[in-house]
């Protein structure tokens, strides 16, 4: 997860440099402007899925054998009342998996998105939570708990 859609370009371009790029992934937010994945040189590599296939995938609650991975935003979670489909995905995939959480901070405090994350933290196996303003205000500091050794 991380914070804006253009991110996932770099987050692959990092994947690449550590002879990672054959990992593929669900990208979970809508077709737009910076969900597409490109390479170093510009070139459009992974796009999220259709709408009616985004679809189906988030109400069958499994990911797809082709997938190894989803790449995500916070924003995607911050109506989970509302908008609950895609809420429920995460939530299920969370359980008995690692997250990494780019931008962490923005999956913390007091929000619709900080509850949401809490719980399905709690969920995971493991968790890597990489920000450089992780302890900015002290409504952030509860979702660093619940899996390292702050508790």
């Amino acid at each position: 997860m991380t914070e804006k859609t253009f991110l996932f370009s770099d987050i692959y371009r990092d994947l690449n440099a550590i002879g990672c790029s054959h990992y593929i992934p669900y990208i979970i937010n809508a077709r737009g402007k910076g969900t597409t994945i490109k390479d170093e040189t510009g070139k459009k590599v992974y796009m999220p899925p259709v709408k009616n296939q985004q679809t189906e995938i988030m109400q069958s609650g499994e990911l797809p054998d082709k997938y190894d991975m989803v790449f995500t935003t916070y924003t995607q979670f911050n109506s989970p009342l509302k908008r609950s489909t895609k809420p429920a995905f995460l939530q299920k995939l969370a359980k008995d998996n690692i997250l990494i959480l780019d931008e962490a901070h923005n999956s913390s405090g007091d929000s619709n998105t900080g509850k949401f994350m809490q719980n399905i933290i709690q969920d995971s196996m493991g968790i890597l939570f990489l920000s450089a303003t992780f302890a900015k205000r002290p409504d952030n500091m509860p979702v660093y708990a619940l899996k390292t050794c702050i508790s």
